[in-house]
C-alpha cells in the first residue's frame, strides 16, 4: 500500500502540470500575434489601404536581377538576346541560357505565373472593396484614383503574362481560397479576347483617373500623399502607353493569323489564336500610338537630350544620361534606384 500511495503521489502532480500546460498552450495558440495586419483592418486607415495597394505594385519586375532571373520576377531577356550573354556563369544566367539553347522546359520561369496571378488577385480584391472603406482620410478622390491604379496594374500584369505565355486564363472575379475542381482549373481565354479585356481595363483605368483629374492632381502626373509626386504610380500616360503595347502585340504575325498555332485549342475545341490575319489590328495599334503622342508629347513626355562640348558628346550623354537621370522627360514608367548601375539594369527590362 505504501508503494501504491507513493506512486499515486508522484503521478498526480504530473497530471495537474500536464493539464495546466495544455490549457496554457491553448491560450497561447489562440493568441493573435501583434504587428500583423488583419484583413478587416485593411481599409480602416489611409496608411493600411495604401499599403495593401503597394502590395500589388510590389510585383513589378526588378530588372536589377536579370542575371539571376527569375529572382524578383526579373526577366532573362538581355542575356537571352544578341546584345549580351554570359556563358562563363551558367549557374547565374541559367534561365537565359536555357532560352538560347532551346532547353526551356515546362517548369522554366514559373515564378512569373504564380507571382503575377497573386498580384492580379490582390488587385481584384482591392477593386471590389475600396469603395467600402470608412476611413476619413481615404477621400472620394483617393478611392477613385486608388481603384484606377489597381485596375491599371492588373491589366499590365495580364499583358506581361500574355506576352510570355500567349493565351491565358482571364479571371473576372476572385476565386475562393477553398475552391477546387472546375473553379480552379480555368481554361485559357482566346488571345484576342485577352487583348480586348486588357485594353478595356486600361481604358477604364484611364477614364477613372481622368474623372478626378484637377488642377492640383493632373491625371498625367503621379498623385502625392505627401508633398512630392510619388513617381511610379499609375497615370493616364502609363495606361495609354501600355494600351499601345498590347495592341502592337495583337497585330504581330506571332499571334495575328499564325497557322503554326492551328492546333492550339482548349479541350472543348475553342481556337485560342485566330487563324485569319487581320490587317486592321495594325491600324488599331497605330491609332493608339498616335492618341498617346497627341495627348502627352511633348507636354508630358519628350525625347531626353543632354549637352556636351560637341555633337558626338551630346549624343553620347543623351543616350547615357537618359537611363541614369531619375524620372526625366523620356521616362514613361520605371523603377529608379540609388545607383546609376541599378537604374541601367531596370531600364533594360523593357527592351
Amino acid at each position: 500500500m505504501k508503494t501504491k500511495a507513493l506512486y499515486l503521489f508522484f503521478i498526480t502532480p504530473i497530471i495537474i502540470v500536464s493539464i495546466n500546460l495544455l490549457s496554457s498552450c491553448n491560450k497561447y495558440l489562440n493568441t493573435v500575434p501583434t504587428g500583423l495586419l488583419r484583413y478587416d483592418s485593411i481599409y480602416s486607415s489611409l496608411s493600411n489601404t495604401n499599403a495593401y495597394l503597394m502590395d500589388v505594385y510590389y510585383g513589378r519586375p526588378d530588372g536589377f536581377y536579370q542575371r539571376y532571373a527569375p529572382t524578383n520576377d526579373a526577366g532573362p531577356w538581355t542575356a537571352a538576346s544578341d546584345e549580351a550573354n554570359d556563358y562563363s556563369q551558367p549557374s547565374i544566367v541559367a534561365l537565359a541560357n536555357a532560352m538560347n539553347l532551346s532547353s526551356w522546359g515546362t517548369t522554366s520561369g514559373t515564378t512569373y505565373w504564380t507571382d503575377w496571378y497573386k498580384c492580379i488577385r490582390t488587385a481584384t480584391d482591392f477593386i471590389n472593396h475600396i469603395d467600402g472603406t470608412t476611413a476619413v482620410d481615404v477621400t472620394d478622390f483617393l478611392k477613385v484614383h486608388f481603384k484606377a491604379e489597381a485596375r491599371g496594374l492588373r491589366a499590365i500584369f495580364y499583358f506581361w503574362l500574355l506576352r510570355l505565355y500567349g493565351p491565358i486564363p482571364i479571371l473576372h472575379d476572385e476565386i475562393d481560397v477553398n475552391a477546387s475542381g472546375s473553379s480552379v482549373y480555368i481554361p485559357r481565354t482566346p488571345f484576342d479576347t485577352c487583348v480586348s479585356y486588357i485594353v478595356s481595363q486600361l481604358d477604364s483605368a484611364y477614364d477613372e483617373i481622368q474623372s478626378v483629374s484637377n488642377a492640383d492632381h493632373l491625371g498625367s502626373t503621379p498623385i502625392s500623399l505627401g508633398t512630392n509626386p510619388e513617381y511610379g504610380r499609375i497615370t493616364t500616360g502609363i495606361c495609354k502607353a501600355y494600351k499601345e503595347q498590347v495592341l502592337m502585340l495583337a497585330a504581330s504575325p506571332l499571334f495575328n493569323g499564325n497557322t503554326d498555332y492551328a492546333a492550339l485549342k482548349n479541350n472543348d475545341g475553342t481556337q485560342l489564336i485566330s487563324q485569319t490575319s487581320d490587317i486592321n489590328k495594325w491600324k488599331l495599334a497605330a491609332d493608339a500610338a498616335k492618341a498617346f503622342i497627341d495627348e502627352f508629347v511633348p507636354g508630358t513626355y519628350s525625347i531626353y537630350t543632354s549637352t556636351g562640348s560637341d555633337s558626338f558628346t551630346n549624343a553620347y550623354n543623351s543616350c547615357r544620361n537618359v537611363v541614369i537621370t531619375d524620372w526625366n522627360s523620356e521616362w514613361i514608367w520605371g523603377r529608379s534606384y540609388l545607383s546609376s548601375v541599378s537604374i541601367m539594369y531596370m531600364i533594360l527590362l523593357h527592351h
